[in-house]
């Protein structure tokens, strides 16, 4: 239950990428698989009707706004979020740790500025 709310909590950001992540848990923590909108309206009838009711369940007698986090969870409508140029490096930097595990500092920073660098030379 708490890490429900906790998802749930985080879900209330205006960060697009915390907020897909918060819809993902939340999703995780009722028992469901997070899918897109477009996946849950091809779901069988059964689970379909099974994910609105869980919505309808989990909203009774609140304010709007957790009935909606809750819905974008069971749901899909939380959309992913576009990486931006930035992100992805820095996504980059999280995904090639390994090549740079036992390097020192100074490795490290030539290592991350030849590949972060924006006038190459020929």
């Amino acid at each position: 239950m708490i890490e429900a709310w906790e998802a749930r909590l985080a879900g209330d950001s205006a960060d697009a990428e915390r907020r897909f992540e918060a819809a993902r848990e939340l999703a995780q923590v009722r028992g469901y698989r997070y899918l897109t909108a477009g996946r849950v309206a091809n779901l069988p009838i059964y689970d379909l009707v099974e994910r609105i009711e869980a919505v309808a369940a989990q909203g009774r007698g609140r304010d709007q706004k957790p009935r909606d986090i809750e819905a974008a969870a069971l749901l899909g409508g939380a959309e992913a979020p576009p990486i931006t140029v930035s992100r992805a490096l820095e996504l980059f930097w999280t995904l090639a740790a390994d090549r740079v595990h036992g390097k020192s500092a100074d490795q490290i920073r030539r290592w991350r500025n030849t590949r972060s660098s924006t006038s190459r030379t020929k």
